[in-house]
């Protein structure tokens, strides 16, 4: 049997029971609840319980037979019943753990990623965005989600476009839900990815391509191009020209202004310009041969990779 710690509120129709006072997220098609499913007389199981309006049954009759249909598969949610009364129905599934976050979608052991389909890969990029936009999904709600999957649209639009954790999910996003399967990543490169990078990595990334441009000016060989790219789009990356917002900081109290090295002092430029890193690191996929930078880009010669820096 299972215990469950939460005060009264219950609600029971058959086999399901659940806590009016407990709701897990809201849909357009009804309210998710904790409760239990009643395998039997003696065995209760935690459940995730879907209340749907009965008006919008012709939805939740699809979802559970897609549910059904994919009952075999382990990395799918179990589908244990569907109950009803006079105003709603009620399907009971497989209870989601309350710590998922997007890097435990893709699972390491031993630091050796396991080999993930382009499938996988897709639909770990539905979980990804579930989790980020608290219950969105990116081919929008279950009457139209298969015709946008078939035809490959995909709405983003949860993400906050002026936050750096949020312009670096809509990239890997992105890729991982494109229609085209050779265009997605593998597991090993999602889990690389900038959203990924800590503070320190990303620190140490600014670094070295200020410590790398000023080596190629002191030779004389730095390539016109790369400062090209670097200085495209600065109105939306920088807000305007990079020395001057450079200078300025730099006249501030450093302590002051950044707080703790490296977390404040890395914080404080992606939250101000949101956009320089991705910037930054596209502006230098030309240089991604190069000794400083190999680590920065492992997986270059993989199709979605070489596809970014086509339509960068």
């Amino acid at each position: 049997c299972c215990n469950f710690d939460i005060a009264s509120d219950e609600e029971s129709v058959g086999k399901i029971t659940y806590y009016t006072n407990n709701d897990l997220g809201k849909g357009a098609d009804g309210i998710v609840f904790r409760g239990f499913f009643l395998c039997d007389d003696a065995n209760k199981r935690p459940a995730a319980v879907k209340r749907i309006e009965l008006a919008k049954q012709s939805n939740a009759d699809q979802e559970v037979a897609l549910l059904l249909k994919l009952d075999y598969n382990p990395h799918v949610v179990r589908y244990f019943c569907t109950e009803k009364d006079r105003q709603f129905l009620y399907i009971a599934i497989e209870q989601f753990h309350r710590d998922v976050k997007p890097h435990n979608i893709l699972l390491k052991k031993d630091s050796v990623s396991f080999t993930t389909s382009a499938v996988d890969i897709f639909s770990a990029s539905c979980v990804f965005y579930y989790v980020l936009t608290g219950g969105k999904h990116p081919f929008w709600e279950p009457n139209r989600r298969a015709g946008n999957i078939e035809d490959g649209k995909y709405n983003l639009d949860g993400l906050q476009k002026d936050k750096h954790e949020d312009i670096m999910a809509e990239h890997l996003i992105k890729y991982m839900v494109t229609k085209e399967p050779k265009w997605r990543p593998s597991a090993e490169s999602v889990l690389e990815h900038l959203f990924f990078w800590s503070l320190e990595k990303q620190l140490q990334f600014f670094q070295g391509v200020s410590d790398w441009i000023d080596g190629q000016l002191q030779l004389k060989q730095l390539n016109d191009a790369i400062i090209d790219q670097l200085e495209s789009e600065a109105e939306k990356v920088v807000k305007g020209n990079w020395m001057k917002h450079i200078n300025e900081d730099l006249r501030e109290n450093l302590h002051k202004t950044f707080g703790s090295f490296p977390e404040g002092f890395v914080s404080y430029f992606t939250s101000r310009f949101p956009h320089l890193l991705l910037h930054t690191y596209r502006a230098m996929l030309t240089c991604a041969e190069e000794m400083a930078f190999q680590k920065y880009y492992p997986k270059l010669r993989e199709a979605w990779m070489v596809y970014d820096t086509q339509t960068a």
